[in-house]
């Protein structure tokens, strides 16, 4: 007969046996299941799908995206700041999904998003993953982000964020790739972004909300705690 403590304090044999019977995870993007790659730098557990690369922020765009539908982006204007090429399909129906990036000459503009050569709020939505921790200036991108969108537009933005932050951390004499590194977790990264973020958002004139899914979605894609989706509407 069990006892209560055998559900209160599984044995370590216990333990194991649920670790091994837990499904392998899948990817929202190309519908792979089974083993995921840790992070090459990091070892950070899970970081890409085993199929197609997918990293924990991709995978959370996806799923937004799926809840979305395709269909809600039919005749709507879309940049892709810095594009992951496997969230293209999502604006299929788009009357304009236009890609940007400083370096990357698949591109279809060369742009710094701090200086876009872009008219005002032309764009329905714009998308802008893992881009802001690289500028300087983030204050201005996310202005110039602010200023090409229309009244109403969204943006979808993620950054790298350290839960145990409450502010973020920057400093400019931080210069050198090593120090960058050391401080910032990346040597081309100028910042560490804290629970702050959203902040930085609002006061450009966005109101923001935080997706991340459902607990059971975060577990199946295997999409850890401090990966978050912001939402940024540009108000009316």
């Amino acid at each position: 007969m069990a006892h209560l403590g055998d559900h209160i304090h599984p044995t370590p044999e216990r333990r194991r046996s649920a670790t091994i019977d837990a499904p392998p995870p899948s990817c929202p993007l190309c519908g792979y299941h089974g083993p995921f790659r840790p992070h090459k730098r990091t070892g950070r557990p899970d970081a890409s799908c085993g199929r197609c690369g997918a990293r924990e922020r991709h995978r959370l765009f996806a799923l937004y995206l799926h809840g979305c539908g395709v269909a809600s982006w039919a005749g709507a204007k879309v940049l892709h700041v810095s594009p992951e090429y496997f969230i293209a399909p999502f604006f299929a129906d788009a009357a304009l999904y236009l890609t940007a990036d400083l370096a990357d000459s698949g591109a279809d503009i060369r742009a710094d998003l701090t200086h876009l050569a872009l008219a005002d709020a032309a764009f329905d939505a714009m998308l802008c993953s893992h881009v802001l921790e690289h500028i300087e200036d983030d204050a201005a991108a996310i202005a110039e982000i602010h200023r090409i969108l229309k009244p109403g537009g969204i943006a979808l933005i993620n950054v790298p964020l350290d839960p145990g932050l409450a502010e973020t951390y920057e400093d400019s004499a931080i210069a050198s790739p090593e120090g960058r590194a050391a401080h910032f977790g990346q040597f081309d990264h100028v910042r560490r972004y804290g629970m702050d973020f959203p902040r930085r958002l609002a006061t450009a004139g966005f109101d923001v909300t935080a997706y991340r899914g459902t607990r059971g979605q975060r577990a199946r894609h295997a999409i850890h705690d401090a990966t978050i989706l912001y939402l940024a509407r540009k108000r009316r």
